[in-house]
């Protein structure tokens, strides 16, 4: 994973963190997780402070669709590590939801 990218998550999960302006300890703790799992660096919480949340979006879009799952169900477990999801966390869950978007091969099926 790019150092871009890296920073992306971080601009994510930091606003999910703060959405509902109370920043639990059971948050942190599953922040600090996160972190652990995608070797997010100091440089790269710096790189993430300075990027905007439509930039970080966009860089996780082109991420395989594996990853791509695996980081929105950080994102949502992150939502709700404090036992309190909140309409301001489902939002910024929700608007991420629909703007990585991952198109699946639809089946059709014979006209009888």
């Amino acid at each position: 994973m790019k150092q871009n990218e890296r920073a992306g998550i971080m601009r994510i999960v930091s606003d999910i963190v703060k959405a509902d302006s109370i920043i639990d300890l059971r948050e942190i703790d599953y922040l600090d997780g996160i972190k652990d799992k995608y070797r997010i660096t100091k440089d790269d919480e710096a790189m993430g402070d300075s990027m905007t949340l439509s930039d970080a979006v966009c860089l996780l879009k082109n991420l395989s669709p594996g990853l791509i799952h695996d980081i929105i169900g950080d994102f949502y477990n992150l939502a709700l590590s404090d036992n309190a999801f909140s309409r301001e966390e489902g939002l910024i869950v929700l608007a991420i939801l629909s703007l990585i978007h991952i198109s699946e091969p639809t089946r059709r099926t014979p006209i009888s």
